[in-house]
């Protein structure tokens, strides 16, 4: 940002474009700051979810809703392969939301474009207790094997460079899942590309 200051003092006749590229740089950072914060109140021992039951099946499609135009513009198709039967959860629907929306808009990210991105949840467990099972997967995205045991570590980079993030998105999402007494990994399928896998 100093950068782009000193060249708009210098080149005033280009101020326009330092102003789109100072604005784009403070969005990263606030984004960032934002992270950062979500991440610290996660980790408090004394915060309390809001808990309630919901059917899974009618709660997704919310969450795709502020998603799919981001997809759009790249291009890629989201496919939702919802199982037939009500799938009623416990969770707090604004953080459980927050941690899918980190996981698409990771997905999103990192994918290439025109290709799939499958959503999949299905109800295991038994009767009595029925477990949510939800998988994210792309043909479009591929985890490097080194980088799979230290991909939910905070501030961990996936990526060489090319995309600029707080290195915050995956290590939220799993601290949110925690907090729901549930669990969040990462693989690579042959079939679906890379997935990532909750319960």
């Amino acid at each position: 940002m100093r950068t782009l200051l000193y060249l708009a003092r210098k080149k005033p006749d280009l101020w326009e474009s330092h102003i789109d590229e100072l604005e784009d740089t403070l969005g990263r950072l606030l984004n960032v700051i934002d992270d950062i914060f979500d991440m610290t109140k996660l980790q408090d021992n004394n915060l309390t979810l809001n808990i309630q039951q919901i059917d899974l099946k009618t709660f997704m499609p919310m969450i795709f809703d502020g998603v799919i135009p981001h997809l759009q513009d790249k291009h890629t198709p989201l496919r939702q392969e919802f199982t037939a039967d009500a799938l009623p959860v416990n969770i707090d629907f604004t953080y459980f939301g927050r941690a899918c929306d980190k996981l698409l808009t990771f997905v999103s990210d990192f994918g290439e474009p025109n290709h799939d991105i499958v959503f999949h949840v299905e109800r295991q467990g038994t009767a009595d207790q029925p477990v949510a099972c939800i998988e994210l997967c792309s043909t479009g995205l591929h985890f490097k094997p080194e980088d799979i045991p230290e991909m939910f570590s905070p501030f961990h980079q996936v990526s060489e460079g090319n995309i600029l993030n707080s290195g915050l998105n995956l290590a939220i999402a799993r601290q949110i899942i925690l907090l729901h007494e549930g669990t969040l990994i990462a693989a690579n399928d042959a079939a679906n590309g890379s997935c990532f896998r909750m319960t």
